[in-house]
C-alpha cells in the first residue's frame, strides 16, 4: 500500500437498490483500481482527506446507533474501519468533518437534528496528533438554534458563515486560535430581504488582498456579489442566463485561488458548471451548457396573500405563447426544513409546460425563501402555517383565472408530499387530482418509523399535549372522513422506504380507498429496489411518466400540436 501514498486516492460511496447505508470505498484516481475498503460507515459521510492522501476522516454510526463518531482511516488499515480511532463522538443526528486545504484545520460540527442549531470545534492538526486532535469548542448554537459552518480560504484565512444574530446570515472573520463565535467580527452582512447562501474567498495572487464571493437568495432566486477584505460591497456580478435561477456548488480551489467555482441551473437550462474570475469579475461555462431548444416557457413571478395577510412568493411556469388561464396546471411546494423551492430544471416539468399545462411554485412557510424566521413560522407548532399557505395560493390560482378547480391537480414527495396530502384531507373539492410520493402521513405516529426521530425539531413530539393537538390538526391519516368526495389520487412509495418508512402511504392509501364517495380513483404505485427518491434514470423516466399521465387523465390535459 506504500505505493499508493505517491499518487492521488479519492473515496467514493454506493448504496445498494435505495439503501441508505452505504459502502465507502477507495479508489487509486490513476489507474482506476478499487484500492482500499469497503467501510461501512452507517449513514452517507462527508469524507476529509489528509494532505498527503495518507487517510481520511469520515463519520460513522447507522441512524438507529445511540452516538455518531468521526473516525480517522489509515490507508492499508483494517479495510473495514473496525479498529479505526475514534477523534470524536456525540449523540447528536447530524455530525460532518472537514479539513483545510494546507491540512493545518480540522473542523467538526455537530446538531441534535435537521435545521437545528449546531456546535463547531476546532483543531489545530500542526500542534495536536490527527490520531486524537485537540477540539476545541468555537461555536454553539444548539440551545438557540444558530448555525455557523466554518470555512478557509487563502494563505490560511479561517472564517464562518452563521445565522446567528442576523435573519438573513451573515461572513464572519475567526480567529482560530481562540475566539468563541460571540466574538467574531462581522464581515458581510446583507441588505434586507436577502439571505446568505454560500461564500469563497479569493486572492488575485499569492500576496493580493482577500476577495469574497457570495451567493444570496432573494425570494428564493439566487444573486452573485463581491466584495472586499473588509466586507465592502465591490460589485454585483452577473448570473448565467436571463431569468430568476439558482447556484449551488460554490467553490474555490487551492491551486487556482483566483477563480471559483458553480452549479448554474433554472426552470428552463439543465445544470451546468460556470467559472468565476476574479481578474476581470467575468464567468463563463466551465462544461457545455444544455440549451432549451429555442424559445422556452415563460416563467413569472408573482405572489399571493395567505388567510393572515403573509405574502407568499410564487413562480408560474407557463406554455410558450400562453398569458393568461384557465388552464390545467400542477401545484407544488415544500414548505419544510428550511429548504426553498427553488428555480431547478425539471424535465417533468418542461413536459407538462410543453404539452399545454402551467406549472406553478410556492414558497410556503417552513421553506427558506426568506430566511430562518420564514422556516421558523412553518415549523413546529406553527407548521399549519405552511398548509394554510399552500391552501391560500391554491384558492388565488383559481380565483386569478390561471386555473379551475377541475383543472388544477397537486403533487409532492417528501415533505412536500405531506402537503398535499394534508392539502386533500383540508379541501378536497379544491382539487381535481394529487399525487402523493414518499410521504409523511400519520403524524401522531411518526418518530416509530423510519428516521422519524431525527424530525422532531421540525414537526413537534406526540408525546408532548400542546405538540399532539397540534400534529392533530393536520395530521392527514386522522383526517381522513368516510363519505368525503376526495379528487383521484395517486399515492407512490418504494417498498421499503428506510427514511419516511412505507406504511405512512399504505395507511393513507387504505384510509382514503374506504373513505372515499368520488367515481376518481385511489390508487398505490409501490416500487421494488428503490429508496426515499434515488432510483435508476429508467425508473425515473417511469415514475414521472405515470404522475404527468395521471395528473393530465383528471385535469383534462390534452398534447398540443407543436
Amino acid at each position: 500500500m506504500a505505493a499508493l501514498l505517491d499518487r492521488p486516492a479519492r473515496s467514493f460511496q454506493l448504496a445498494a437498490r435505495g439503501g441508505e447505508e452505504p459502502e465507502l470505498r477507495v479508489l487509486d484516481a490513476d489507474s482506476g483500481h478499487e484500492v482500499d475498503g469497503p467501510l461501512v460507515p452507517g449513514r452517507p459521510t462527508p469524507v476529509a482527506w489528509l494532505p498527503d492522501d495518507s487517510g481520511f476522516y469520515y463519520v460513522a454510526g447507522a441512524a438507529e446507533s445511540p452516538s455518531r463518531q468521526v473516525r480517522l482511516h489509515r490507508l492499508g488499515a483494517t479495510p473495514t474501519g473496525d479498529h479505526d480511532p475514534v477523534v470524536f463522538e456525540t449523540p447528536f443526528r447530524q455530525l460532518s468533518v472537514a479539513i483545510s486545504s494546507d491540512g493545518k484545520w480540522l473542523s467538526v460540527a455537530c446538531a441534535p437534528g435537521a435545521q437545528a442549531g449546531n456546535a463547531v470545534r476546532l483543531a489545530n492538526l500542526h500542534q495536536s496528533n490527527p490520531d486524537d486532535p485537540a477540539l476545541r469548542l468555537v461555536h454553539d448554537g444548539t440551545a438557540n438554534g444558530a448555525q455557523a459552518l466554518i470555512k478557509f480560504g487563502p494563505r490560511g484565512l479561517v472564517y464562518a458563515i452563521t445565522n446567528s444574530g442576523s435573519e438573513g446570515g451573515r461572513v464572519c472573520a475567526v480567529d482560530p486560535a481562540g475566539s468563541f463565535s460571540d466574538s467574531w467580527t462581522d464581515l458581510i452582512t446583507l441588505e434586507t430581504g436577502h439571505v446568505l447562501s454560500g461564500c469563497v474567498a479569493l486572492a488575485e495572487s499569492a500576496d493580493g488582498p482577500v476577495r469574497y464571493l457570495v451567493t444570496s437568495t432573494v425570494a428564493g432566486s439566487t444573486r452573485l456579489s463581491l466584495h472586499d477584505s473588509d466586507g465592502r460591497l465591490l460589485s454585483n456580478i452577473p448570473t448565467p442566463g436571463s431569468g430568476p435561477c439558482t447556484l449551488t456548488g460554490l467553490i474555490a480551489a487551492p491551486h487556482a485561488p483566483n477563480h471559483a467555482w458553480f452549479v448554474h441551473t433554472d426552470f428552463l437550462h439543465a445544470p451546468a458548471v460556470h467559472r468565476f474570475s476574479l481578474t476581470d469579475h467575468s464567468t463563463h461555462p466551465h462544461t457545455p451548457a444544455h440549451d432549451n431548444n429555442g424559445a422556452g416557457p415563460t416563467v413569472r413571478q408573482v405572489t399571493c396573500a395567505s388567510d393572515d395577510g403573509t405574502e407568499i412568493p410564487m413562480y408560474l411556469i407557463l406554455p410558450t405563447g400562453v398569458r393568461e388561464g384557465p388552464r390545467p396546471m400542477i401545484l407544488t411546494a415544500y414548505g419544510g426544513f428550511g429548504v426553498s423551492a427553488a428555480p431547478n430544471y425539471s424535465p417533468s416539468l418542461l413536459a407538462w409546460v410543453k404539452a399545454g399545462g402551467i406549472y406553478a411554485i410556492t414558497g410556503i412557510r417552513g421553506g427558506g425563501e426568506k430566511g430562518a424566521d420564514w422556516h421558523a413560522a412553518g415549523s413546529g407548532r406553527n407548521k399549519p402555517n405552511a398548509f394554510t399557505d399552500f391552501s391560500a395560493a391554491a384558492r388565488w390560482l383559481t380565483a386569478k383565472g390561471w386555473t379551475t378547480t377541475q383543472q388544477l391537480a397537486i403533487r409532492g414527495s417528501s415533505h412536500s408530499g405531506l402537503t398535499v396530502a394534508t392539502a386533500i384531507t383540508t379541501d378536497p373539492a379544491q382539487y381535481a387530482a394529487a399525487v402523493c410520493s414518499d410521504a409523511l402521513t400519520d403524524m401522531i405516529r411518526y418518530p416509530r418509523f423510519g428516521l422519524g426521530t431525527w424530525w422532531i425539531k421540525e414537526f413537534g413530539n406526540p408525546d408532548n399535549p400542546e405538540d399532539l393537538d397540534t400534529l392533530l390538526s393536520y395530521s392527514p391519516y386522522h383526517k381522513v372522513v368516510p363519505g368525503t368526495t376526495y379528487p383521484a389520487v395517486l399515492l407512490t412509495s418504494p417498498r421499503h422506504d428506510p427514511r419516511v418508512g412505507e406504511a405512512h402511504i399504505r395507511k393513507f392509501t387504505a384510509a382514503l380507498q374506504h373513505a372515499t364517495a368520488s367515481a376518481a380513483p385511489v390508487l398505490l404505485r409501490t416500487e421494488d429496489g428503490v429508496g426515499h427518491g434515488p432510483r435508476a434514470t429508467s425508473l425515473l423516466i417511469e415514475l414521472q411518466s405515470d404522475t404527468l399521465a395521471f395528473c393530465a387523465a383528471y385535469t383534462g390535459l390534452a398534447l398540443r400540436a407543436e
